[in-house]
Parts: structure tokens; sequence; C-alpha cells
């Protein structure tokens, strides 16, 4: 089963000390759209918003070095006059592919039940024109702008000019994709948002190419508050602008990333909102195609003071179990995050919860007070060993090395045979290469060596192809078989949370919208996807939540034939760590269609192979973990793998829990299962009434 994930413009090296620069943003390229409406003369209820002149001004000042800038506000601010300006984006031949795009929102945004027997949506948003009719007992509202609308147009204008397209929402519940609302203190309510990924063109292929440009993948979405938040506007502008601006403005804004911009906000300026960043290029350069990840990952260390002996430093990470972190890690403590710097002390693991973690110094560099508020931590080692069965004519290759993995820091455990239960065993080959093969306790037999050339008699070099494969592999076993201590979400009867996949079909043509196919069967059965086709897709996902409590979840394939790791859905990322929830309590989320914005997917076997297996492991939590360091390409290909991030968000030890699916895929030839029947019997989600929107285009999966 193949996947791929390109690393075009891909800057893996650098942190953001590193990549200080003085250098302001390019915007000679640029095309923005500048749409704010400060008055509502249709509405009673959504009262003016003055500040929106403000924010216009200010984004108008901004953005004086842009190429063209075109600023609806007002009077031209209609249903129609944002509508046509979206279009016209499409048709602008001095808009070149790759182009930078920016579409700016400030005013009223709506949130609208639904009462059709659609089942992507429960609730639609609105972006409120400047001629938009408030609903009333006896009537609809009208010529809203909803989200499913906007997304269809950054679609449009993304398959047209790619995907260079920043969309920042200054509003009420504009997590999910828009903005709007009230007065000084006044609220602001919002709308919408939306997706893409993916060797020899199979099913999945067409797919990659075919979303490329559709929910998740067509934009980054910087959205001023989540969904169910309220946005703040004063007569001087919306909090949000005013600290996004104060960012775009510095020396720095060049360099980073959206998500560190969106970490990087003002939380005085912000009074209380949560910003969000959502879209699988969150990890671009502002403003650019040029991917940017962190070599080394850092967790973010608050000082809390002196140990119970009144002499030890304390720090605490806002992570815990839930990100691999064991009783038994050891982490360096710097100022920076730059791992080149000198390590201000080596830590301990004290006390260790799901979601936080307290360390203990236990040695130090330098002066023994010298440790600041807020500093940055290292993960030297944890204690889930890599286990590994290199035959003694290979010995000499690991001398010197006792760790691996992209952080360097996944201990080795030698094992004695490959029966042992290893994870990966080497085997010497023909002359300069050697045999690698991934192992599993379920379906090693399937799995397939693979060749790698390596240097006689020498040690690893840290850049040598093997290396990267040891690497890689150390990597992706510490992933999957990364699992909690008590099962509380997927253990006993109940079924608190279950995963199930679906074939599915486009019912919106020239839309590629999706829906599951008549009659489809859940393909998960006993814990296993058996799939009984060289081909076949495209496949969506439910997962249900049968909890009282709202989850973030997290869904990868974890291919065993070529060790890499695809990112299937993952939360946004917010200011504070305080991203929108993946599924409410009672709820259920649609991967690959609905509303999700995340692709089908497809799984096709490789040439030459009559079987390929893999693992769809499902990450849940109560409380938001960065799972945005998992996806990796194939070791095997020789690409560089990804690092990442920091990020924090507090609630100690509500309950995590993982589950694993093995994906058995045979041909043909080799397959005599003919699918499985439904076991699901989840609650449906009730429907309220459907809000008609004059402007709404064809529905289309939405984030």
């Amino acid at each position: 089963m193949t996947s791929k994930t390109t690393s075009k413009d891909v800057d893996t090296q650098s942190t953001p000390q590193q990549r200080s620069s003085t250098t302001p943003l390019d915007l000679t390229r640029m095309f923005a759209l500048i749409i704010g409406i400060s008055k509502y003369p249709n509405t009673g209820s959504l009262r003016n918003l003055p500040g929106v002149d403000t924010d216009i001004s200010s984004m108008k000042d901004f953005l004086a070095m842009s190429r063209v800038s075109k600023i609806l506000q007002n009077e031209k601010a209609t249903a129609s006059g944002i509508s046509d300006a979206l279009r016209a984006i499409i048709n602008d031949k001095n808009i070149g592919r790759e182009d930078p795009i920016l579409i700016y929102f400030a005013g009223h945004g709506v949130k609208v039940n639904l009462t059709s027997e659609d089942k992507a949506m429960s609730t639609t948003r609105m972006l409120c024109p400047y001629d938009f009719v408030q609903q009333t007992r006896s009537a609809p509202s009208s010529n809203g702008i909803s989200d499913a609308a906007l997304s269809n147009f950054l679609a449009d204008i993304s398959s047209q000019k790619g995907n260079n397209i920043t969309v920042i929402l200054d509003c009420c519940y504009s997590g999910h994709a828009i903005q709007g609302a009230a007065e000084v203190g006044h609220k602001r309510n919002p709308s919408a948002v939306a997706q893409r990924r993916s060797s020899k063109r199979t099913l999945d292929d067409e797919l990659e190419s075919i979303f490329e440009h559709l929910g998740v993948s067509s934009h980054v979405l910087l959205a001023g508050c989540g969904m169910e938040e309220v946005g703040l506007e004063k007569p001087e502008g919306g909090a949000y602008t005013n600290a996004l601006i104060k960012i775009l403005r510095s020396s720095q804004a060049s360099m980073l990333t959206y998500r560190e911009l969106i970490e990087s906000l003002d939380s005085v300026l912000l009074n209380n909102q949560n910003p969000q960043c959502i879209g699988i290029n969150q990890n671009r350069r502002i403003f650019s195609m040029k991917t940017s990840r962190h070599k080394h990952y850092f967790y973010k260390a608050t000082n809390k003071g002196k140990s119970g002996n009144g002499q030890d430093t304390v720090y605490k990470l806002n992570a815990g179990k839930a990100s691999g972190i064991t009783k038994q890690s050891t982490f360096d403590i710097h100022g920076t995050k730059d791992r080149s710097s000198p390590a201000l002390g080596k830590f301990i693991v004290q006390t260790l919860n799901n979601y936080t973690t307290f360390l203990l110094l236990q040695g130090v560099s330098g002066n023994k007070n010298n440790f600041p508020s807020e500093a940055y931590a290292f993960s030297t080692c944890t204690n889930r060993a890599f286990k590994l069965f290199i035959p003694k004519e290979l010995s000499y290759i690991l001398k010197k090395i006792n760790t691996l993995g992209k952080r360097n820091n996944i201990p080795i455990a030698i094992i004695s045979s490959p029966a042992d239960k290893c994870n990966l065993s080497l085997k010497l080959g023909k002359k300069k290469e050697v045999e690698v093969k991934p192992h599993h306790s379920e379906f090693t037999k399937e799995i397939s060596s693979h060749t790698v050339q390596y240097e006689e008699r020498k040690p690893l070099a840290s850049r040598s192809p093997l290396r990267t494969v040891l690497d890689g592999a150390a990597d992706f076993y510490s992933y999957l078989n990364l699992t909690p201590d008590d099962h509380n979400l997927f253990g006993g009867s109940t079924k608190n949370v279950r995963l199930h996949c679906y074939e599915l079909k486009e019912y919106d043509e020239g839309r590629y919208t999706m829906e599951k196919k008549d009659g489809a069967k859940d393909l998960i059965k006993g814990g296993q996807l058996h799939l009984d086709r060289d081909e076949i897709g495209p496949l969506g996902f439910e997962i249900v939540n049968n909890t009282r409590e709202s989850l973030y979840v997290a869904l990868f394939y974890f291919d065993l034939g070529d060790l890499s790791i695809t990112s299937y859905y993952e939360p946004g990322t917010a200011k504070n760590g305080a991203a929108d929830i993946s599924i409410p309590k009672e709820g259920r989320l649609t991967i690959g269609y609905g509303s999700s914005g995340w692709r089908p997917r497809a799984f096709s076997l490789r040439d030459d192979h009559d079987v390929a297996v893999g693992v769809l492991k499902l990450f849940v939590s109560t409380e938001w973990v960065d799972f945005s360091d998992i996806a990796q390409t194939s070791p095997f290909e020789g690409y560089k793998r990804t690092g990442n991030h920091d990020q924090i968000y507090p609630r100690e030890n509500s309950p995590w829990d993982s589950l694993c699916v093995s994906v058995v895929q045979k041909g043909a030839k080799t397959s005599g299962n003919d699918g499985h029947r439904n076991e699901t019997g989840a609650p449906q989600t009730k429907r309220t009434k459907t809000e008609k929107d004059p402007v709404t285009s064809p529905a289309r999966p939405k984030k």
C-alpha cells in the first residue's frame, strides 16, 4: 500500500532564533482582498462595529507595498460584491500561480442550525455582508455567505492560482472559518474554511490531485478565536487584528511560519481570545510556499521555583504521557529553541501525568541560580527502546551509537535473534548492502525486506542511508507503540470511541463532494480492516464519540511496507494550545466526507506484491496534544524527515487513549474476503431548521 508526502521547498535545519531576520515581509507579489463591515443597516440585533474601520485602515497601511489591494467596505461589501470579488481572483490573469493571496474579513458572522438530511453538517456559519438580513420567527436570514460557499470559492481560487492563500477572519466563532458580532466590547460572529495529501499514479494519487485544492489543503486559516468563542472589538480596532499586525510588522515576520505567528501573538492584546491556525500547510512561512520544519523538538518549560528541599530548580512542561514522556525520560533545559546553545542544566522527571510533567534539576552548567522563568526543554532520552536485531558481522556499524531517531533520544535494545520480538532486523547482503526487514507481532511474514547501501567496516555516519533508515524506523515504532497504561476510552465492552471505515461515492459532480456508498458496510471488523482488491477507494472514516466529554483525535496510517506515516486527520493548533475540539460529546467526526475538510483515502498494492499490511492508529484525548511531529516519509526513500515544534496546554490527568486497527490488503488472486457487515449502531445526530443561503454554492466538505 502506497502513500507519499513530498518535501518541496523544505527548510529542515533552522529554528526561529537561527532564522532571525531584519528583512520585512515581501508583499510585492501579493494580491489582497480586504473586506470590512462596520455598519449593518438591515439588522436590529447586529450592532455596528466602529472598530472595523480602524482595522481596515491598519490593513491598508500594512499592505501598502502589495501589488494589488482591493478593499470592500460597508456599502461595497454586499453579498454580491463579495462574491464577485472572489470570482474575479479566479480569472485575474495578473495573479500568477503560487503568488500570495490574502483574504481578510472583519465584521459580523452567525451560526445557523440545519434541518436537512445532509450528513455532512449539523450547523453552518455565515459571514454577514453589508446587506445581511437576520433571521426572524417568520423568515430565515438572507444574503449570508455560508462557510460551504466560502470553502467552494477558496477551492476554485486554489485550483487556478495554487494554494498560497491566507484567510484571516477577525470575528466570533471564526475557528471554524469566518467572523461577526456587536459594540465596544461587542462580539463579532464568523463562518468557514477548508484540505490534501499522497508513486506511479495509483488511485490514491488521483485522489491526491483531485483534492489538492479542496478543504484544509486549499488555504491556511488564521482565525481570531475558536469556533465557539467571541471576538472582542474596541473603537481602536479588533483585538486580534491589532495583535496580528504587530507581529506582521516585526523584523522577524518573514521567517515565521503561520503556526509560529499565532503562537507569538501578544496575550495582553488578545484579551482571552484563542486564535486558531487551521490547514495542512501551517508550517509554511507566512505568505510563501516554503515549508519550515524545526530539526529539533522543544517543549516550552515554566520555572516553578525550588523543589521541596528548597535547593533544586523545578520546571513544568504542559506535556506528559500522551506525548510519549516516561518516568525515565531526561531533558536538557535551554534558554532558546536552539539545540546548539549551551544547556543550562540536565533534568529528570519528578512527577508525570497524562498532560503535564515536572522536571527536577539533576546536574547544572554554570550558575546554579541562572534559570529563566520561561525556557525550552529538549528530550535527551526516552524509555521506549528501539528493539534491533543485528548480526555479529555487522555489530561494528553501531559503534559509539546509543540512541536513534530524529531527536537522537530513542535508546537501542539489541535483541538476540529476529524471533525475539524485535522491531527491525538486519542481515548482511551483497557487497556494501544490508537487508533491512521491519517486524510486526502479527504480520512479519507479509512484510518485504529492503536493501540499503552501507560502507563496509565503518561505523555509521550521521547522514548515511542506513543511519537514515534506522532513525526513521526508531521513530516509526516509537509512535506505533505509544499507548496508555489504561484503556479508558477504548477498553471494555462499552466501546466509548469507535472507528469505522466506509467506501465512498461522489454525490456532487464537479465538486468532488463525497458521501457513503448506498448500503456501505463498515470495513473494520475484529480490529482489522480487510481490503480484497488490488486497488480500493475512495474510503472515508467515521469516529464516533459515545462519551460525555469533547475529544481531540488524530488518525495516522503506519505503512509497515516502507515505514512511512501518513496523517489522515489532525486537529488544528492555537495560541496556548487552546485548539478547537475535534468531536463534541456524543458526536462524530467524518474524514474524507462530511465537514472535516480532510480528503478521502485509497490503498493500492505495490508492484509485484500480492499482500500489503499496515496499521491505522487513532489517538484520542480529552486535552489537546501536539501530534504534528508524527508524520514522516519513508526513510528508505532517502528524504529528509520532519521534526517539529512546541505547544502547551494544561489540565493534568484526564483520559487519553490510542487504538490500532490492522490493515491487510490482498490482491484479487489471493483474497477470498467478501466484505463485512456494519456493526456500528451509532446514534444519529439531530438536525434542526435549515437557513436559506442565496450565496451558497453546492456544498463541499468544510473545516
